[in-house]
């Protein structure tokens, strides 16, 4: 979903939603978004910000994953979001 917003719109995206991780915000980043948002994490976590930021730096390559494969997990995560119509999203 968050590549086919990036591809649709032509401001900054940025990814939310289930990021608790740096493999999570990494996905985000790596179908395009510009920037992530943690949120719900940080309740559970109050450094939950440090950690992510320090796992994603000590990350040394990307998932080793395909494209399509990176693709499809975040769509799997994203099934309870509303479907984004960028058409619509246009004509705000």
């Amino acid at each position: 979903m968050v590549h086919d917003v990036v591809r649709a719109v032509t401001i900054p995206v940025i990814g939310m939603g289930g990021i608790s991780s740096g493999d999570d915000a990494l996905e985000f980043l790596l179908v395009g978004a510009r920037a992530v948002q943690v949120g719900t994490a940080s309740f559970t976590d109050p450094r939950a910000i440090e950690r992510i930021v320090a796992e994603l730096r000590t990350r040394s390559s990307p998932p080793r994953m395909r494209r399509r494969e990176r693709l499809d997990r975040h769509a799997d995560r994203s099934a309870d979001v509303t479907t984004y119509d960028a058409g619509a999203a246009q004509n705000c």
